[in-house]
């Protein structure tokens, strides 16, 4: 059943009976197996009414279904099942994820699940990790750096949030970045078009512009 916590006895309300409900298989009518270790036993009135990806396999079957697999990450779709039973999502990763990382996968795995408010909330928690109040960035550009790789191969839309929050990023630290060759920041501006296009038309520095126009003439020199 995961790593869930031993059922509180009381709850008041439906919101907080809902909660209950995540840590116990009391009334439990479905299975949904993540990966090969871990097993929850949850609910298909729950599933239905905040998940319309899991609405639509409840609804095609009729009802007629008690398991179902998904190969995610259990670390991350935990998450979301957290969520879908009414638990707000606070960035806190496992111990061997850092928090942007965990957040661009909640991000892009709440958009597959089709849950409507949870991708923009990590979204924003993805820029909090990222940087703070005054733009400045709070993790290393090595780290930030990777974590363009992890949106850029998640798939996510380059209109979506999580790009929308990275280009912001950059253009407060574009200095900083272009500065530590080791954090491969052009490189990562090379394997990545659509993202270099987008600076060049909103990088308000003519120095940073030409940096960047440097690197697309001359893609295979870091």
């Amino acid at each position: 059943m995961g790593d869930r916590p031993t059922p509180v006895e009381y709850a008041v309300g439906l919101p907080e009976t809902v909660k209950w409900l995540y840590h116990s298989e009391y009334y439990s009518d479905f299975t949904i197996k993540c990966g090969d270790t871990v097993t929850f036993k949850v609910h298909k009135l729950v599933l239905h009414a905040r998940s319309a990806y899991f609405k639509g396999i409840l609804n095609n079957a009729q009802g007629n279904i008690t398991e179902v697999e998904v190969s995610e990450d259990p670390r991350v779709f935990t998450a979301i099942l957290r969520y879908i039973y009414g638990y707000d999502f606070d960035g806190t990763p496992p111990q061997d994820m850092f928090m942007a990382q965990y957040c661009i996968a909640v991000s892009m795995l709440a958009e597959k699940y089709e849950m409507p408010d949870l991708p923009d909330e990590a979204a924003k928690l993805f820029l909090e990790a990222c940087s703070g109040d005054n733009g400045d960035l709070r993790i290393s550009p090595k780290m930030f750096v990777d974590a363009l790789y992890s949106i850029h191969e998640s798939g996510a839309p380059s209109h979506g949030q999580l790009w929308k929050f990275a280009v912001l990023i950059i253009q407060d630290n574009v200095g900083i970045l272009l500065a530590d060759e080791e954090a491969g920041f052009v490189k990562a501006c090379q394997d990545m078009p659509n993202l270099n296009a987008t600076l060049l038309s909103k990088l308000p520095s003519r120095k940073d512009v030409y940096e960047l126009m440097k690197m697309k003439r001359n893609p295979k020199n870091e």
